[in-house]
């Protein structure tokens, strides 16, 4: 399993705008080149369950994740329900900070193909780490400083 994390920085916003704006998935499609559609089968205030088409290199992944959403806690959890991956999990977890709000993404990822994962997940982690900055910059607009990206393989979890 592979673990990545994106931290950003929207200066001049908080948690409670920026939680609202990465809450509100069905705009991703519209403000965001990597994502081609997000579907949802349930959709409540603190739950849903969502169905997503995304551009992976020269494809498309596609799964269905259980999205828990905490206003309270400005966090967004996710859970692969079924896909083209054996496993992804992860959060969008979001904070004040002195100059705007603090994002952080974190998610664990297992391709599920064990003899090629030294050369698949390193290409599917780029891939992931280039779609989080998209929808980030996208939604969020000019604004938006990426302040940390992965800088090595991690094999951790969640």
């Amino acid at each position: 399993m592979r673990t990545i994390e994106i931290q950003a920085i929207a200066e001049s916003r908080k948690a409670a705008d920026v939680f609202a704006v990465l809450a509100d998935f069905e705009q991703y499609q519209h403000q965001c080149g990597a994502v081609r559609s997000v579907v949802f089968s349930e959709r409540g205030e603190e739950r849903s369950v969502s169905k997503w088409e995304v551009n992976f290199r020269q494809g498309i992944m596609r799964w269905t994740e259980i999205d828990h959403f905490d206003l309270d806690d400005h966090s967004i959890r996710f859970e692969q329900l079924e896909g083209d991956a054996k496993s992804f999990s992860g959060a969008w977890l979001m904070s004040d900070v002195n100059n705007g709000c603090l994002i952080r993404f974190v998610a664990s990822f297992d391709m599920g193909v064990p003899s090629l994962n030294e050369v698949i997940e390193p290409i599917a982690e780029r891939a992931l780490e280039e779609n989080i900055e998209s929808i980030l910059r996208g939604l969020l607009g000019t604004k938006l400083q990426i302040v940390s990206k992965p800088s090595a393989p991690s094999h951790s979890g969640v």
